[in-house]
């Protein structure tokens, strides 16, 4: 926009030298009037008010349109320039800040994934942990905790048991159960020593009422019961054991009660009638017709003296020919330190089985325990005759079987050390019927040849 007045001749290109000041621009030369000079002047002022509206700095320029375009283009530019410095300054500031918040977002989300992902992998290796751990445990643990241990609750004091019952019986034993009354227990105690024994004729009168007295039945065997009362005798069966004392089932399978089918008995009552009738058995097998026993004066006697050496020899040879009989019956006799293994072992997975056989086989086994020969067929029942043990068996791992297999063959050695025990005590009975079956043949011909030498 250029302001008005008279135009003024084109002034000479050219710079003004010195410093950046208010020095005017060059004039062309004037013919000196003094209208020019006037309006030269005022042009100059609105020319210089221009300017200064536009905020021409330099005055490097001439005052002609090309200059104030040049100085309006450059103030524009330094303007733009500025505006344009200052928005990307800011833009630079926002965009650092805008980069710093992202970074520091960035940061706390991979800070948050980071420990999530920590705690999940923690939680994840305690149930990897807790499921191994259970997996080894499963591995490694019994099949059947309360049963492992149960024969470690007693199993030995039981065998000691069946040791004092076998010694118990039989001559020189003190057991019985007390049932036993007039002839039949007076012959008892004379076999087994407990009195002293009579005339073989008084004593086989005294059998023969007391057998009648004690095991004869109508029910049972017929013709015995006919038998007494042809003799005299009044046939009856106090005992409960009809022909007890004249059956071998009763050193085999135990005794039988009258009126009830045959069984296995494995447990004896020790209190009850059950070794009374036993040891009215071992009588009739081993000692039916004792002879009298000498007097205090027939004692003194060289000859007396004589006899009881022999009775020694006798007795002696007579323990040992009836101790397999009477070990039998102490494996059969009720043990009361069996009963804490019982207890433990009704805890176990096979309880109810054991219960149930326990109930079944010995009503009294609570109290009174069962005997040795039961524990040993207890051991060996709840497992291969019992359908749940099978059925677990079915489903264990490996390693339960293993263990299984090793308690097995614990059992096996158990056993296999009380057939060595028994293979022993065999080979004690045969010596002694050897060496009786030696003396036999020999010793009259050393008697002979001994009295010839003495000669």
């Amino acid at each position: 926009m250029q302001t008005p007045g008279p135009r003024l001749n084109p002034p000479r290109r050219g710079r003004i030298s010195g410093s950046a000041s208010n020095a005017p621009c060059p004039r062309a030369a004037s013919k000196g009037s003094a209208m020019k000079k006037f309006k030269l002047k005022k042009t100059f002022v609105g020319a210089s008010m221009v300017m200064t509206l536009l905020m021409a700095s330099s005055a490097a320029y001439a005052v002609c349109d090309t200059c104030v375009t040049g100085a309006i283009s450059a103030a524009t530019t330094t303007l733009v320039t500025a505006i344009t410095s200052a928005a990307t300054a800011a833009a630079q500031s926002i965009n650092s800040v805008i980069t710093m918040t992202i970074k520091g977002a960035e940061a706390a989300l991979a800070t948050s994934v980071s420990r999530s992902a920590e705690l999940q992998a923690d939680a994840v290796n305690r149930v990897v942990h807790s499921n191994e751990r259970a997996k080894q445990e499963g591995r490694y643990q019994y099949t059947d905790p309360c049963s492992v241990p149960a024969a470690a609750q007693g199993m030995t004091e039981v065998m000691g048991t069946t040791i004092l019952s076998s010694a118990s019986l039989g001559y020189g034993g003190s057991r019985g159960g007390g049932s036993l009354v007039g002839s039949m227990k007076r012959v008892v105690d004379e076999s087994t020593g407990k009195a002293p024994a009579r005339d073989p004729g008084n004593t086989a009168l005294s059998a023969a009422k007391g057998a009648c007295e004690t095991f004869a039945s109508s029910s049972g065997n017929a013709m015995r019961a006919s038998i007494c009362q042809t003799a005299g005798f009044s046939p009856s069966n106090t005992s409960g054991y009809a022909d007890g004392d004249v059956r071998a089932e009763t050193l085999v399978y135990g005794p039988q009660k009258t009126g009830q089918a045959m069984r296995i008995r494995r447990t004896l009552d020790p209190d009850g009638k059950d070794l009374d009738v036993v040891n009215s058995y071992l009588r009739n097998l081993s000692s039916p017709l004792q002879m009298r026993d000498l007097n205090k004066g027939e004692l003194a006697s060289d000859e007396g003296k004589k006899y009881m050496a022999l009775k020694d020899i006798y007795d002696a040879r007579m323990s040992m020919a009836t101790h397999p009989m009477r070990r039998n019956i102490g494996m059969m006799t009720a043990s009361t330190s069996s009963i804490p293994m019982l207890n433990q072992l009704i805890q176990s997975q096979q309880g109810n089985f054991v219960k149930a056989y326990l109930n079944r086989e010995a009503p009294s086994w609570a109290s009174k325990g069962i005997s040795e020969d039961e524990l040993m067929n207890l051991e060996v029942t709840r497992r291969y005759m019992n359908m749940d043990w099978q059925t677990r068996m079915a489903g264990a791992s490996p390693e339960e079987v293993a263990r299984e297999q090793l308690q097995l063959t614990a059992v096996q050695n158990v056993i296999l050390l009380g057939l060595q025990r028994e293979m022993r005590e065999n080979g004690l009975l045969l010596g002694t019927m050897a060496a009786s079956q030696t003396r036999a043949e020999l010793v009259p011909q050393l008697m002979q040849q001994h009295r010839a030498a003495a000669r």
